[in-house]
């Protein structure tokens, strides 16, 4: 049986069931939406038209006389609610924005935990590459007999202020240098060797204060046999206890030569020593420390026939700046205008020289120099080697025994002790040197 509903209920009826969508509708959109993007008028309730709303019960006449009347949220959502208690094509419940529609009202949800924050990952930059820091373990020390590409021989050039080639005999297919004696030394047996002595003692650090001894050697003279076990030239640094390497070369092998091949040439002297850097800071394990060998402060320590290098490294070497002292062991036969130069230029530098009756002479000239620069030399080792200063000391012993036993047993050690500001070695004690090993005495 199909039932009719009087017409003006029909009406009503659809009147409210629309009014009430519309208030749910607009409600969402305040607060869901108008509320987020910061709408500050008032509530979109509050503006609808109050003849959207019922006022009187259904079927009765609507008065147009009538003023329009506002309906509280409670009172509408009340109404929403009456409106769909029966009406199953739509759901229990539903969401938009932070409310939440039901059937009892409408209520605001309580927000959403915001997600979980992971820690940002470390941004990627050129630090994440650097090594991990080192260990403080002292350097456990190492020498060396080192190839070096720039060693002062093999040497294809002329001596300085000398007409003709330096190797002026030709014999057989062999090459020789005559010398100013007229001894020949051929090539392949005198002027053929590349290899250096290097030496870095246990506990050294190169982030400290420290000097590099450039160690000249005089005639007669093998690596191995002389400058490493004769003079105890890596003994004596180690003995020291002092913040101090050694790096001495190999100049003419067996000969009484004291020439210096191509340390002749200007600034070859800088080449040869930042080849030595680099081989030290290798033997170190610490390649990143080569630039502070580079620029560690220099004593140059000639030996008899080693004042020509000596005299050389003053002049156009290229290391005149780094020089801190000089130190001759009966070595003042010659380049006497190089020392004498150097002393009266460089006030903050130090000069030792002993001697025997042999270079007394040079040395008594090497003292004028000194006293017409305004200088005073004295003939005593003080207790500190300070800058200016002008030692020369007549020490009476054996030419032969000078590089281990002239002042002072292990007089290098005894030298770098006196050096005011040069440090200790870490975990390093000085090392008695009241008596010198046998084998130095040979």
């Amino acid at each position: 049986m199909r039932l009719f509903l009087p017409h003006d209920l029909l009406r009503h009826r659809f009147k409210r069931w629309s009014a009430g969508l519309c208030v749910a509708l607009s409600l969402a959109i305040a607060s869901g939406c108008g509320k987020d993007q910061g709408y500050s008028g008032p509530p979109l309730a509050e503006q609808l038209d109050a003849n959207d709303a019922p006022t009187s019960p259904p079927g009765a006449p609507r008065d147009p006389t009538a003023a329009p009347a506002q309906a509280s949220h409670a009172e509408q959502a009340s109404a929403v609610a009456q409106a769909f208690s029966d009406k199953p094509i739509l759901p229990d419940q539903f969401r938009r924005g932070d409310i939440q529609f039901s059937a009892g009202g409408f209520v605001k949800r309580p927000p959403l935990a915001p997600p979980p924050r992971s820690e940002p990952a470390a941004p990627a930059g050129p630090y994440l590459a650097q090594p991990a820091p080192r260990p403080t373990q002292p350097f456990a020390g190492r020498t060396e007999l080192a190839s070096f590409d720039h060693s002062p021989f093999p040497f294809n050039g002329s001596r300085p202020n000398a007409d003709g080639p330096f190797f002026s005999v030709r014999e057989q297919g062999r090459l020789g240098h005559r010398t100013s004696s007229g001894r020949v030394y051929w090539a392949h047996e005198s002027y053929n060797e590349r290899r250096s002595l290097l030496h870095v003692p246990e506990g050294f650090d190169p982030d400290r204060p420290s000097v590099l001894v450039l160690f000249f050697h005089g005639h007669r003279a093998r690596l191995e046999r002389d400058i490493r076990d004769r003079y105890l030239i890596a003994d004596q640094i180690t003995a020291s206890g002092m913040n101090a390497v050694v790096v001495a070369p190999q100049f003419a092998v067996e000969a009484n030569d004291s020439s210096i091949g191509r340390f002749w040439e200007a600034g070859f002297m800088k080449l040869y020593l930042d080849e030595a850097a680099q081989k030290l800071a290798r033997m170190m394990g610490r390649s990143d420390k080569r630039p502070a060998f580079e620029r560690m402060p220099i004593v140059v320590v000639g030996y008899s026939g080693g004042f020509e290098p000596a005299g050389q490294a003053l002049t156009n070497s290229g290391v005149r700046e780094r020089i801190r002292g000089v130190v001759l062991l009966d070595a003042a036969y010659g380049r006497f205008d190089a020392f004498a130069q150097w002393m009266q230029t460089t006030p903050q530098g130090f000069f030792v020289s002993a001697y025997t009756s042999s270079t007394a002479r040079g040395n008594r000239h090497l003292m004028e120099a000194a006293i017409e620069a305004g200088q005073s030399p004295r003939t005593q080792m003080p207790s500190q080697l300070k800058p200016g200063a002008r030692i020369f000391l007549s020490v009476p012993v054996s030419h032969e025994s000078y590089v281990t036993q002239a002042w002072a047993p292990y007089p290098l050690a005894d030298l770098l002790r006196r050096l005011p500001d040069l440090p200790q070695r870490k975990n390093a004690e000085p090392q008695a040197t009241s008596s010198v090993p046998t084998r130095a005495r040979n």
